[in-house]
């Protein structure tokens, strides 16, 4: 790490505590915001496995919000992962007997799938309504694929992709406690946080803006005191939440480039809670400056372009965007340079603590390749040295 006395000099994660948090590069000139710990490499919980991968195959990566037993048989839930075109997830009542399912066609199942042509985003709410008998969905198709799907008080939904006899589990909700094969054990599933014991019907009525990542937004959902008895006042599917929001639910960039122009472009491919950007720019190597501001979306489905046109400077320039949610939650794209205008541009020499020259550089952020210890750096221009300019840098490994 390198400091200077006036300012953090670290050109990779230039941050605010608790306001700006590093990124997670998937795909070739595109990577996906997501709110992470500051050394995981994905965005993963220290309370369950579940990461955002545009895959529904992880533990978590669905969660219910409802689930009624009376009036008549219905779930709904929530994407807590992209949901692809053609994806589907499977419903079942049949128990788990600690290493698999009782049967492969006992009880029955309901198959959702996207069935729209475009990815669903994290936050989007899922209704299945007469889940026994010619269901329907708000969202997508569903069919019961196995006959014999009906919810009892004392039964359970287990949610997973793949089958029966290889099936990976996603979320359950129900009851666990009543006797016969009915239990959690080797499902990976964690009760209250993704999954939730029940014994009569119930829905989700807290809180709808996630915060703080995905294994806290589970424990929210699944708290079991966030949950209300379904009654006259509290009906299915009229009171289930239409929806969820918050940093813990990415906004997926596609690209970010900057042109010869000076222009700078990008666009995303989904938006949730996406106030806008704010674009910021770097003119000595050390401190951030407030550019300018474009509008998000908000929440969007479909490809959002943005333009910005910067005009190059003198000497050498930096730029970053700066992703703003709803609730005030920000996040630092990576760092462009912008193409020098000018030949004639500043450079420095270095010299350690005993004033021996080290070496002369065109960049400050060189000097982040030195070995741990204190150096002096001078900036000269047209031959001159800057003796205001000078800066002491101390360098710690």
């Amino acid at each position: 790490m390198l400091f200077t006395e006036m300012s953090f000099l670290v050109f990779r994660n230039l941050k605010k505590p608790n306001q700006e948090k590093t990124m997670k590069r998937t795909v070739r000139r595109g990577f996906l915001w997501h709110f992470i710990a500051l050394t995981a490499t994905t965005l993963t919980s220290q309370k369950s496995n579940c990461q955002i991968d545009s895959s529904l195959s992880d533990v978590g990566d669905i969660a219910f919000v409802a689930w009624s037993t009376s009036s008549q048989d219905g779930y709904a839930f929530v994407l807590m992962d992209y949901c692809l075109p053609g994806d589907s997830v499977v419903f079942t009542d049949e128990e788990w007997t600690g290493s698999g399912f009782y049967s492969t066609n006992g009880e029955g199942d309901n198959t959702w799938f996207n069935s729209t042509s475009n990815t669903l985003n994290p936050g989007t709410v899922i209704v299945i309504e007469n889940a026994d008998n010619n269901p329907s969905s708000n969202i997508g198709s569903v069919s019961e694929t196995d006959a014999g799907f009906s919810i009892a008080a004392t039964d359970q939904i287990f949610a997973f992709t793949g089958t029966r006899s290889n099936p990976h589990l996603l979320s359950m909700i129900g009851d666990t406690a009543s006797p016969g094969n009915q239990t959690l054990s080797g499902t990976g599933l964690i009760p209250n946080e993704t999954a939730l014991h029940m014994s009569s019907e119930r829905i989700y009525t807290g809180q709808t803006t996630c915060s703080n990542g995905l294994g806290n937004c589970l424990s929210m959902i699944y708290n079991p005191n966030s949950w209300k008895q379904i009654d006259s006042s509290l009906v299915f599917p009229r009171d289930v939440i239409s929806g969820m929001n918050g940093s813990s639910l990415p906004v997926e960039l596609l690209y970010l480039e900057l042109n010869a122009d000076g222009s700078l472009t990008w666009a995303t491919a989904s938006e949730v809670n996406n106030a806008g950007f704010d674009i910021e720019v770097n003119l000595d190597g050390l401190n951030w400056i407030h550019h300018g501001y474009v509008s998000g979306a908000g929440n969007s489905a479909v490809i959002q372009k943005y333009f910005y046109l910067i005009s190059p400077t003198v000497g050498f320039n930096y730029v970053r965007l700066i992703q703003i949610d709803f609730d005030g939650e920000k996040t630092a794209s990576d760092i462009l340079r912008i193409p020098r205008i000018a030949e004639d541009e500043t450079t420095y020499r270095l010299f350690n603590f005993y004033g021996e020259l080290i070496s002369k550089c065109t960049r400050p952020e060189d000097v982040q390749l030195l070995s741990e210890g204190l150096y002096y750096l001078v900036p000269e221009r047209h031959g001159k040295s800057n003796r205001d300019g000078v800066r002491k840098i101390y360098k710690y490994d």
